[in-house]
């Protein structure tokens, strides 16, 4: 697999970079904060063009909970949904259809409590599930860091409401033959999507300073309807994101920092994209790094650096 870039984006002075979603192979919006103001933007990314939105006073659950994309106590995920995108916030849920329209804002009713300790559950990553008013939602645990996946649970849309439809559900380690003293004996989730009524998880063991420790496992696995494993995949120890169209599962790799994975979802498929400045870095590094992709359109990107790049695929 080879790409070559086709826009680069300078907009690292300006914004610090959340995550980025493509919504078509020629459009992406991106959730970003202004390093100036701490000020939460949505970027739509069209052509060589950007176009930011600032939405801190737009969005109520943003001025009720004082929060931005590195706030400590709440996450902020954003999501493709349909032909257009969504934002979690803690107990919100907003959709667009377009980046230009009005927001539609749904209150989560039985959203998770706090502890005693006044921490929260929040969501890490979204996608939502087609041909429904459902969205799949990996979830921290109280005692984790808010980017530490424990769980996957379903998000229903009712008439002018959300809500969870519990139980939530995680992997054990025992699982994959992974044996620990510590007392967490859940697998941590990396990124899920459901499509085809199964459930296709990435999971990566042990709660642990990866970059220090290392991975446990790196697994692809396909769940049925009830959650169940069925089919495990060994694939690269890495971070892994599914991309918004479900196509792949892409994973920088831990070891590699020069190498991108992917891996098909529903399909085997395999392939491996070098890191160059050339292909698709530009003036960025390789690390820390991020992508989502659609049809032959990828676009990569840290806190440094955003590019567009085409892929070409053998």
């Amino acid at each position: 697999m080879k790409s070559s870039i086709i826009f680069s984006y300078d907009i690292a002075d300006e914004f610090c970079i959340g995550q980025v979603v493509g919504l078509t192979a020629n459009s992406a919006v991106v959730l970003a904060e202004s390093n100036d103001t701490r000020e939460v933007n949505l970027i739509l990314l069209e052509g060589d063009k950007y176009y930011p939105r600032n939405i801190s006073k737009e969005l109520p659950a943003l001025d009720k909970y004082k929060i931005g994309i590195k706030t400590l106590m709440y996450n902020i995920v954003i999501f493709k949904y349909n032909q257009g995108f969504g934002l979690l916030i803690h107990d919100y849920l907003y959709l667009w259809d377009t980046f230009y329209s009005n927001y539609t804002e749904y209150k989560i009713r039985n959203h998770f409590e706090k502890d005693v300790h006044n921490r929260v559950i929040g969501p890490v990553r979204a996608s939502a599930i087609e041909n429904s008013n459902e969205i799949l939602v990996t979830l921290s645990d109280y005692d984790c860091c808010l980017d530490v996946a424990r769980y996957y649970c379903t998000l229903k849309i009712q008439n002018d409401y959300a809500e969870w439809l519990r139980p939530e559900r995680q992997l054990k380690l025992e699982q994959f033959s992974i044996e620990t003293a510590s007392t967490r004996k859940w697998s941590v989730i990396q990124d899920a999507v459901f499509q085809n009524n199964m459930y296709y998880i990435h999971t990566i063991g042990e709660d642990m300073n990866h970059y220090k420790f290392g991975m446990s496992c790196s697994v692809l696995c396909d769940n049925d309807i009830n959650g169940k494993v069925v089919k495990t995949r060994n694939i690269e120890k890495g971070f892994g994101f599914f991309s918004s169209m479900k196509e792949y599962l892409i994973v920088h790799s831990l070891k590699n920092k020069s190498k991108l994975y992917f891996y098909g979802i529903t399909k085997e498929f395999e392939d491996i994209l070098s890191l160059t400045p050339k292909q698709n870095l530009g003036s960025g590094d390789k690390y820390f790094i991020k992508c989502d992709a659609i049809e032959n359109t990828l676009w990569i990107y840290n806190a440094q650096m955003l590019n567009c790049c085409k892929l070409k695929i053998k």
